[in-house]
């Protein structure tokens, strides 16, 4: 796509955006390309478009480059040109627009590259008559921005600003253009911004360099901005534009280094590039034109084409616990998680331990250090955190055992299972009569018991000569449900269920041509919700719900097995495009949460529904950690991975708060499209023949999201 020169949001939804190859009208599927044709006078005169406005339901004003303006019927979709004839003063001066600006009394004023235009509407609006001012007469009047009163301010829209060499205002009830005197910038030299906006009673403007100034136009005064305290903001900056949204952030279009998010509160600064390590990523550098359509979701026109941001908060925070280094670095590739009994937050990054604790919004780096005085091998790599009833805390790593760390003493343990070295700790779970289990993977992997009292260890691992033993030595997770039964999960040979009275498991694995079973040898995550069902999340076949029989045969074998069915739930009932299960934890509402290949996604077990976000959401990127989560007193879910991690209450990430109007897009009869005089999106009534028995519409809600 070529780049961006300007965007609109019609009043039916549509999204306008104009460039280098014509006009480009998008309804969330599809694009329709209006462009300059030599034979056919009713096309737009010029298929470079820099400007667009819209001037009621029925037309749309079409600025472009050294090729006039347009006005586009939208009932018709064809264009009326009003061009610059030399031999005709009562033309438009110069075939290049830079703005329209529209009074109070209907009238139309179109700023070029070499004055002001008023359309002559009282004549006949078709013909093109222009009345003339040059910007640099004695109707041209100044504006110090001292003398701009608040009535004055209040009556001004967006539009109504201009900025190229000076900055310009046109007020819609005089129907006047002021040429605006900026302040004087603190350095005492001159203050020329190159974009404005308004907000409130304040008017935002920023200069090429990007110095930025908040004038307050009820009290008079100035506030000058530096974005980025401690993460300031690049030297040789060339900005294009600004805004600022509904949420305290200041949002900088740049040149060559993309966009910038700043928060007025917290002073957090935000890169957006093309970087697509980074979340979210942007396709381009070079930002010039914004839009907030109607459904707060900002498009940034770039040289590499469009780009959308949500800008409504989803809840979900991204966290990046070293904040001062790259996207790449690898200090934030958080392996798992745990929170606490006094709510403080354990995080294992990069072979690195570290807490959090929200209270005092602190972060403690490095913590391992006390732990290595006391045997804790360097750089070993925490996978799992576990907190007992007891309070102890438990560390389990990869090749380096178990170790059991107790805060009240600060005194480290290492624990030794049974088994070989090469054991890739993956859980901890504490069962009911206060024993720890431990999945393993990995060559010496196993399902083991270990009694924190005496110390006593037992390990259960694959038997090929008995069937009814561990059917893998690579153990995920293991669940003990409410009643006493122990479910494993494991990498390549589905479920298990583990009868701790008989010490027999049996197994569950996907069966050919059979859709009610398990959907995927790879199980990755096994859940109990509060209504006493079984959930499971694949890595390769979306989740699965454990559907109990009602009769369960005495003798437990086959027949036993083939007994229970699974309901999947995949890709093709709603699920994200990979089936990719990395971590799922439950809500308190019976939800399930999960951390998936393209992002975090939500399974509505009353509704049987999904929801998926992504990093436009705020998601850390599409790289999760397995067994990277925890939730902690509050209801507030975490998920980590490669960048960080993500917390958000389940309550926090409503549905769309704007709902979209619906269009119709087209309309056959006899699968035939029809002629109208009006075009289909536009037409209000339609008279069909009674004999039309089969008749179809295609239409488009206008969402974005």
């Amino acid at each position: 796509m070529p780049p961006i020169q300007t965007l609109i949001q019609d009043k039916q939804g549509f999204l306008w955006f104009g460039s280098d190859g014509g006009l480009q009208r998008y309804d969330g599927k599809t694009v329709k390309t209006y462009t300059y044709s030599p034979s056919d006078s009713l096309s737009i005169s010029s298929s470079v478009v820099y400007y667009l406005f819209q001037e009621n339901e029925r037309y749309l004003w079409v600025g472009t480059g050294h090729g006039g303006t347009n006005r586009l019927d939208l009932y018709t979709d064809k264009a009326n040109r009003f061009l610059h004839n030399p031999d005709d003063s009562t033309t438009i001066d110069s075939d290049f627009l830079y703005k329209m600006f529209q009074g109070n009394s209907g009238s139309l004023w179109f700023l070029t590259d070499r004055g002001l235009n008023r359309l002559i509407r009282e004549i006949d609006e078709n013909s093109g008559k222009f009345q003339e001012y040059f910007i640099r007469e004695r109707n041209l009047r100044p504006l110090r921005w001292s003398q701009m009163t608040s009535r004055f301010f209040r009556s001004l829209h967006q539009k109504d600003l201009f900025c190229g060499d000076s900055m310009y205002l046109f007020h819609p009830e005089e129907e006047q253009l002021y040429h605006f005197i900026p302040p004087t910038r603190r350095d005492g030299n001159p203050f020329q911004p190159v974009t404005a906006f308004i907000k409130g009673d304040n008017l935002w403007m920023g200069s090429r360099d990007g110095v930025i100034a908040s004038l307050d136009v009820i009290t008079k005064k100035i506030q000058w901005y530096s974005p980025g305290i401690n993460n300031p903001l690049p030297k040789n900056l060339t900005l294009h534009q600004l805004f600022v949204d509904d949420y305290h952030r200041l949002w900088l279009l740049t040149e060559a280094r993309g966009v910038f998010s700043y928060h007025l509160q917290t002073n957090d600064l935000i890169q957006y590039t093309d970087d697509f390590s980074a979340s979210p990523s942007l396709k381009g550098i070079k930002a010039s034109h914004f839009l907030v359509d109607r459904s707060n979701i900002l498009w940034v026109g770039t040289d590499k084409g469009l780009n959308k941001l949500p800008l409504t908060p989803t809840g979900i925070r991204h966290v990046r616990p070293i904040p001062d280094v790259s996207p790449e670095s690898p200090h934030n590739r958080v392996s798992t998680l745990m929170v606490d009994r006094a709510g403080t937050l354990w995080i294992s990054a990069n072979r690195k331990l570290h807490r959090y604790y929200p209270e005092e919004e602190r972060y403690e780096y490095d913590i391992q250090a006390e732990f290595i005085k006391q045997g804790f091998p360097p750089e070993t790599l925490v996978k799992t955190m576990f907190q007992d009833s007891r309070g102890d805390i438990w560390f389990g790593t990869m090749f380096q055992e178990v170790y059991r760390y107790t805060p009240g003493t600060k005194r480290l343990k290492r624990i030794e299972l049974p088994g070989g070295p090469k054991k890739l700790i993956r859980s901890i779970m504490e069962a009911s009569d206060g024993a720890l289990w431990f999945g393993i993977d990995f060559p010496d992997g196993a399902m083991v018991r270990y009694d924190p009292h005496s110390g006593d260890t037992r390990s259960y691992r694959h038997d090929p000569t008995n069937d009814h033993s561990l059917a893998s030595n690579s153990v995920w997770q293991i669940l003990e449900d409410g009643k006493g039964r122990f479910w494993v999960a494991m990498w390549g040979s589905g479920l298990d269920l583990f009868d701790p009275e008989s010490q027999t498991f049996y197994h569950f694995k996907p069966r050919n041509g059979d859709a009610s079973s398990l959907s995927s040898s790879y199980v990755t995550s096994v859940v109990e919700l509060p209504d006493g069902n079984i959930w499971l999340g694949t890595w390769n076949g979306g989740i699965n719900k454990l559907i109990e029989p009602d009769d369960v045969p005495e003798t437990r074998g086959s027949l036993f097995n083939n007994k229970y069915r699974f309901q999947r739930y995949t890709n093709l009932e709603g699920f994200s495009g990979d089936n990719q299960v990395v971590a799922m934890q439950p809500d308190d509402n019976g939800n399930l949460w999960m951390s998936t290949g393209l992002g975090i996604s939500r399974f509505s077990t009353a509704e049987e529904r999904f929801s998926h976000y992504t990093a436009e959401d705020g998601v850390q990127g599409s790289q999760f950690a397995a067994g990277s989560y925890t939730r902690d007193t509050s209801g507030n879910l975490f998920f980590g991975g490669v960048n960080g991690y993500n917390v958000f209450h389940p309550d926090s990430l409503t549905g769309n708060p704007y709902p979209p109007g619906v269009v119709i897009t087209s309309f056959k009869i006899f699968e035939k499209e029809v002629a109208l005089d009006t075009l289909i999106t536009h037409k209000k009534h339609l008279i069909i023949p009674f004999n039309s028995n089969l008749i179809s519409f295609e239409f488009r809600a206008m969402d974005f999201t």
